[in-house]
């Protein structure tokens, strides 16, 4: 019995010898095991990007991947959030209705700080199920402190040759529509509406400061510039920049319109509405906005390509 339990005792002894001589074995060919990816902090990280070119699906238009900046504007590279069409009378379907495609750029220093403000625009807690509002928290947050969220720009390009007084009748209507809709929000948040409070805070309020005998004369500003290019050709692109001063400017094919410039930053949230908020032109375009940023700010923190994440599928 006791010869047994020497020879069984040896022979495992030998299996645990080969044992360990096939795992020395293996980390010599293989390597060590690698260390789990740490998420960088945003602070910090860089944000990858690579110089490309898209084409939005319904009409083709190409977009860059990344925005240069107007020659001497003092503007920054901005990272292409997705692209979506503008179809009159949403009637995509029919080809001649679709009468622009247009794009979200977001510069590196704003994707840097709304990863770093995550925990901000995530619904959390047991039972959360409302998605992440990204393009809500930027919007807002630039309204609120312009400088500290670098720059913000959209770009329409034309997928058919338009008249430009009919769009600036579409522009002005639409405009005109989100400040109507802020008012109301507005006047709520002021009655103690607690939904509109959490919508719109104080902070946000002050730095709006609407005022329709103020408001409306820019509305109209923006519908004259669109009067005065005129006759736009397929393919042109038409830029507007919210800047880190807090004005918008605009370009028409990379030259900037010295005759146009924003300064209320009720009329440039409503405009930015237009396509990002809650009752966008694009139901498609500001939810592929929204999915975008949330895959951008999870590259910035996995240190992974923001251009490889916008052109991924939907988060």
């Amino acid at each position: 019995m006791r010869s047994s339990l020497v020879y069984t005792s040896r022979r495992l002894g030998g299996l645990a010898a080969v044992l360990a001589a096939s795992r020395i074995g293996s980390e010599s060919h293989c390597g060590p095991e690698e260390p789990a990816k740490r998420p960088l902090n945003p602070r910090d990280a860089p944000v990858r990007f690579r110089k490309d070119k898209v084409f939005e699906s319904c009409t083709l238009q190409p977009f860059a991947t990344v925005l240069e900046p107007v020659p001497n504007a003092n503007g920054k590279q901005g990272m292409l959030c997705g692209t979506a069409v503008r179809c009159m009378l949403g009637m995509c379907w029919l080809e001649m209705t679709r009468a622009y495609a247009f794009g979200l750029y977001v510069d590196s220093s704003a994707l840097r700080t709304l990863a770093r403000r995550k925990y901000e625009w995530t619904p959390s807690g047991e039972g959360a199920t409302a998605k992440p509002q990204p393009t809500r928290f930027l919007i807002d947050s630039k309204a609120r402190q312009p400088r500290s969220w670098g720059e913000l720009s959209l770009s329409l390009r034309m997928a058919i040759d338009i008249d430009g007084p009919h769009l600036a009748h579409g522009f002005k209507r639409s405009v005109a529509k989100q400040l109507m809709a802020a008012q109301a929000q507005a006047t709520a948040a002021k009655a103690g509406d607690a939904a509109a409070q959490a919508a719109m805070d104080a902070k946000l309020l002050k730095a709006m400061d609407l005022d329709s005998s103020k408001d409306l004369p820019e509305v109209e500003d923006l519908a004259r510039v669109f009067e005065a290019i005129g006759n736009m050709s397929k393919g042109t692109l038409v830029t507007f920049t919210w800047r880190q001063d807090g004005t918008l400017c605009m370009a028409v094919d990379g030259v900037a319109r010295k005759d146009f410039v924003l300064r209320r930053t009720a009329v440039i949230r409503a405009l930015f509405d237009v396509y990002c908020g809650e009752q966008p032109v694009s139901v498609e375009g500001a939810e592929a906005f929204r999915a975008a940023l949330v895959r951008m700010t999870d590259a910035i923190m996995a240190g992974d390509s923001v251009t490889d994440a916008a052109a991924g599928s939907r988060a």
